[in-house]
């Protein structure tokens, strides 16, 4: 996907867009004309120091009453030479832009407030349409550069808000060809809010509190019923790891990216079962014959070979993905490094801790840059004996059955389909047994995805159904369901 692909469905000419073209020219000729802000037409005046105004709205971030007086009262004095430079010069003017920022800052300052950093910024944006973004605050500036990344815009090293706002802005200019600058000049934020609103519809919101814990504490574990994509969304926190999991992007364009890397040995994936051991996990005598005659080696499992690879690699992200990990025994499968998984106990932190492993008697710690994301079943009776030492060191996040995406099929099939999720959600909400809640038992969308009205139905006789009697028969709901 291109970025001027994306900007076609995006409307510049709305109410915001045709304020930002009616004003912006005339602060621009006002500094031409090294015009005192006093001697502003009142509508102009009022429309630059509003908190909403036609650049961006800054309603808990603008300057106080007291602080705009400063900036009119010390218009002549600290301003306005600095704006005729910027809006008579052919090249963006970055010292001066500099210089000029300070400048305000020191002056909303010294009356009292905070610091106005993004009104700042805004104040200067409105002069520069052509050079300068709409979007103003750091954090947003930030994020709109990590998304704009995977399109192709060229790294940025510095840590000037002022900067980082004109390298995104030249970016956007050579993908939107329009010869209207001022429209052009509102689609960083406009894409921004584009990002933003495709997320949600997508349940963006799970995965990116997901990195979020993730990052904090190295380990999560999602938690759903049956079909509600647990695996898949453990994929899609990997690539938005890597600040790639975009608008428009297909499944099947998620889970290339997620193999390339699995393929590259950044990932490795396991499922936690009732005979696994520390042995086959972390390491292990394993027998070799050699002539006639049966040896041991002592062979590392597959958490150990991940922990090396992420130790002699410090400047890449490992992950280790654990499927049904309520399944195991954490504690004969983790043995003593149960502890080593906490953040704090990890290698280069205050109080790393290490062990010395049985078999080859290295001393082991876990890496700082190992990522641990575990699946489990919450309909699984096995889940309330889960071990408490594992509860203690993972971010426990539920993955909820989700109805639009079951509606954002085709014609008849999503009708249907939502027509049988809603009946299965109905009877589950009125027939519940037990203490586990309803996000945790509702069926989940996969369920009740299908290419035909053939295949859905095939889906609900021989999957829906039938889960839902072992729902009845394990004491998880109090009524058959019956159609």
């Amino acid at each position: 996907m291109k970025l001027n692909d994306v900007f076609q469905d995006i409307h510049a000419d709305d109410g915001w867009g045709m304020a930002y073209k009616q004003f912006t020219p005339r602060f621009i000729e006002y500094a031409k004309n090294k015009l005192p802000i006093s001697s502003w037409k009142g509508e102009d005046r009022d429309q630059f120091l509003a908190s909403d105004n036609c650049v961006s709205s800054l309603m808990q971030g603008n300057f106080t009453h007291e602080q705009r007086k400063a900036i009119v009262d010390n218009w002549e004095t600290y301003f306005l030479e600095d704006l005729y430079q910027i809006v008579t010069s052919d090249s963006f003017q970055l010292q001066t832009n500099k210089d000029l920022f300070d400048k305000i800052i020191s002056v909303t300052t010294k009356v009292g407030g905070k610091c106005m950093r993004a009104a700042a910024l805004r104040f200067l944006a409105a002069f520069q349409p052509t050079q300068l973004s709409t979007v103003v605050t750091g954090k947003n500036l930030w994020e709109l550069y990590h998304i704009l990344r995977p399109f192709g815009l060229p790294n940025y090293k510095g840590q000037s808000d002022i900067e980082l706002s004109h390298h995104l802005q030249i970016f956007i200019n050579s993908q939107y060809s329009s010869d209207d600058i001022y429209l052009r000049s509102t689609y960083a934020w406009r894409f921004y809010d584009f990002v933003e609103e495709w997320k949600a519809a997508n349940g963006m919101e799970l995965i990116e509190k997901s990195v979020k814990l993730l990052k904090e504490k190295r380990n999560i574990i999602l938690q759903g019923a049956p079909g509600t994509g647990k695996t898949y969304t453990t994929a899609s926190i990997i690539v938005e790891m890597k600040r790639e999991y975009m608008p428009d992007m297909s499944r099947q364009e998620i889970m290339e990216k997620y193999n390339n890397m699995a393929n590259n040995g950044f990932v490795e994936f396991t499922t936690f079962h009732q005979s696994l051991d520390y042995e086959d996990f972390v390491e292990g005598l394993k027998p070799i014959v050699k002539k006639g005659h049966v040896t041991y080696n002592v062979e590392p499992g597959i958490f150990k070979k991940i922990c090396i690879k992420a130790s002699n690699d410090p400047g890449n992200n490992y992950f280790l993905i654990i499927d049904e990990i309520n399944r195991g025994n954490v504690s004969k499968i983790f043995g003593e490094l149960i502890t080593l998984l906490e953040l704090d106990k990890r290698k280069g932190s205050v109080n790393a801790i290490s062990a010395i492993l049985p078999y080859s008697k290295e001393t082991f710690g876990i890496p700082d840059n190992l990522y641990i994301i575990g699946t489990m079943n919450t309909t699984d009776r096995s889940v309330g004996t889960i071990d408490y030492a594992l509860r203690r060191r993972f971010a426990f996040l539920t993955v909820k059955a989700n109805e639009s995406i079951v509606s954002r099929q085709n014609g008849d099939v999503g009708k249907k389909a939502v027509d049988y999720f809603r009946k299965v959600y109905e009877h589950l909400k009125k027939y519940p047994s037990g203490d586990i809640d309803l996000d945790d038992l509702m069926i989940g969308h996969s369920y009740f995805i299908a290419d035909s009205i053939p295949q859905l139905e095939l889906k609900w006789k021989y999957e829906v159904i039938p889960l839902l009697e072992e729902y009845y028969k394990d004491g998880l709901i109090s009524k058959p369901f019956k159609e």
